[in-house]
């Protein structure tokens, strides 16, 4: 009996553990991320986890994280939150690569966490947030009474390197002001923000009906035209933003829009721009969709401006507007005609041209099965490039890159009217870009040079035919540059700069090079036409250097500039040869100043 009873005890006792721990497992009130990341030391090959913190290393409590594929998709896979020790796992990933992104209110990535980075399943991820900066004031009327529930927003203008934007991001909503017509926007990255009370030109700000009629004022009592910038830094609050309020009727521009429209909301839309015309900033922005071809921009300020439309549609002819010249002085602007016209494009080919002399062939790596696949053609606007300080036009990027299939062909589309500048990046060093030609006309049939001259291209205009030849044997060459006089400094901005010296290249723009002299004074030439040449070293203009961080404009790109160039480094007369598949190291060249009319002599190592 007695035996009896203790292996029913016994019993008993395992049915309450068992029970206790499926209870514990099956709670409905513990939360998920938190569930999974208390599953430490039990890392799997299909799940990326990690944390984030503050910059004090304090945990960050339900942030949001995206896990999101690497590759051009872009897509995200998977979304979780992190628990109270900041701690996140995302399971069931695909061996490939991801990417990680964070949000969390009133927080930024730090530089080093919002860096590109790529994660396998398996990895741990330390995420770093700081807090954002906060802009904050008071909204009053002429007299001084508080304006209040008006929407205040911020326009992003400025990096906090001092690059210009121009677009119209900000808050991702407005703030409205509170009794006191106090109003505070927070979670702000560094930089300089135009901040504006009233409804944005084209919005619907909802809760601001009483203030639709009135074009926005900007702080601190102006138009966009006239107001101030406020800086931000990270983690900063900037306070004493007041703005007096103007209650200035806005008025409206309106009209209709022509050619590639989406006849249905399904298939696509078609945005417009509205830019001031002195300054090419965006004042606002709308789209049309479906039937009606009509739009309005309201609670615009008098002045001048210019309208760009441009569909997007899901299949079809996508096009896009002249840019329409609007006044807006003392009344509504009605009856705009925007006509959307074909976009143009450029297609081609690559030819490859590997060496024959088996010698010279010799010092080659053997990179022809990667490089199509690895090299981009690249076509960039003339106008941007010239736009040195100024952000790009509504729908025009910087540079419009194209994929070469493995048969060497490629397009690029989506291209507006104007003068393309073409380029390419190559994989490897042993290949060097021999010319970008058009088939040419007239008598001779010569090859159009691309290279020296761009394509201008017309609108819904396809350029076809378009030649792009890669020959073997780059040779490459890199340095220091130290001044003449021992114990000197170097100037800033200076470039060095390789000019054929043979006249049959005088005009060829690809035998020309240029590169900056880096911080450490060293340089580096890669993917060079083999061939003789005459160094240089020269200083770029403050406006030069600073428009290398967005793009350099090419100095052989104009014969005037390759013609000084090739004076400048006849005078210094220092000359080296580069040969096939060689490379030179650790060349030496002495800079004395202008003055003395010279930059030389060199002495090189190998």
């Amino acid at each position: 009996m007695k035996r009896l009873l203790s292996v029913g005890f016994l019993s008993l006792l395992i049915a309450l553990a068992s029970a206790s721990a499926s209870g514990a497992g099956s709670s409905s009130s513990q939360d998920p991320a938190e569930s999974s990341s208390n599953k430490a030391g039990q890392r799997n090959a299909d799940s990326i986890e990690g944390r984030v913190i503050s910059d004090d290393g304090q945990p960050i409590v339900k942030a949001q994280i995206w896990v999101i594929e690497a590759g051009q998709s872009s897509r995200t896979v998977r979304w979780t939150k992190t628990d109270r020790e900041g701690k996140f796992r995302a399971e069931g990933l695909a061996p490939m690569q991801y990417r990680i992104s964070a949000d969390a209110p009133g927080y930024l990535l730090s530089n080093e966490s919002s860096r590109p980075k790529s994660y396998s399943p398996g990895d741990f991820v330390n995420i770093t947030m700081i807090k954002g900066g906060v802009i904050t004031g008071t909204v009053t009327d002429s007299s001084g009474k508080p304006v209040v529930a008006v929407p205040v927003s911020i326009i992003f203008v400025r990096t906090s390197d001092g690059r210009s934007l121009g677009g119209v991001g900000g808050a991702a909503r407005p703030r409205y002001t509170d009794d006191r017509g106090v109003y505070r926007i927070y979670g702000l990255s560094g930089g300089s923000y135009l901040v504006m009370a009233g409804m944005r030109p084209g919005s619907n700000a909802g809760l601001a009906v009483r203030y639709r009629d009135h074009s926005p004022t900007y702080f601190p009592s102006a138009t966009r035209e006239t107001a101030q910038e406020v800086r931000v830094d990270k983690g900063r609050e900037v306070t004493g933003i007041d703005i007096r309020y103007r209650a200035e009727r806005g008025y409206s521009i309106s009209g209709t829009v022509s050619g590639a429209v989406p006849s249905d909301t399904e298939s696509g839309h078609v945005s417009l721009t509205l830019l001031y015309a002195s300054s090419g900033l965006t004042e606002a922005m709308a789209s049309i969709s479906g039937k009606d071809d009509s739009f309005t921009f309201d609670n615009v300020t008098e002045g001048e401006y210019e309208l760009i439309a441009q569909s997007n549609l899901m299949s079809g002819e996508n096009g896009v507007s002249a840019p329409v010249r609007v006044k807006v002085s003392g009344a509504d602007v009605k009856g705009l005609k925007v006509i959307l016209t074909p976009f143009s494009s450029i297609a081609g080919r690559t030819l490859l041209e590997p060496l024959q002399d088996a010698a010279l062939k010799s010092g080659c790596r053997d990179e022809r099965e990667g490089l199509l696949r690895n090299m981009r053609v690249i076509v960039r606007p003339d106008s941007v490039i010239e736009r040195r300080d100024q952000p790009p036009p509504p729908g025009r990027p910087r540079s419009v890159p194209a994929r070469i299939d493995d048969k060497g062909e490629f397009e690029i589309q989506r291209l507006h009217a104007e003068l393309y500048r073409v380029e390419t990046q190559l994989w490897g060093r042993s290949w060097y870009v021999r010319s970008i030609t058009l088939p040419g006309g007239g008598q001779n049939r010569r090859p159009f040079d691309v290279a020296r001259n761009g394509i201008a291209l017309k609108a819904g205009e396809r350029v076809k035919r378009l030649t792009v030849t890669i020959a073997e044997g780059a040779a490459s060459l890199d340095g220091q540059v130290l001044p003449s006089v021992e114990g000197n400094q170097l100037p800033a901005r200076l470039r060095v700069h390789l000019v054929p010296s043979d006249r049959e290249h005088a005009d060829d723009t690809l035998r020309f090079a240029e590169a900056r002299v880096r911080n450490d004074d060293s340089f580096i030439f890669s993917n060079l036409a083999p061939g003789r040449y005459l160094i240089v070293i020269d200083q770029a203009s403050a406006s030069d250097e600073e428009s290398m961080e967005i793009w350099q404009r090419h100095a052989a790109w104009d014969g005037v500039e390759r013609e000084r160039l090739r004076r400048l480094a006849e005078a210094c007369s220092t000359a080296i040869e580069l040969q096939p598949c060689r490379s030179i190291s650790h060349y030496k060249l002495f800079y004395a100043p202008p003055q003395s009319n010279k930059n030389g002599p060199s002495k090189k190592g190998q």
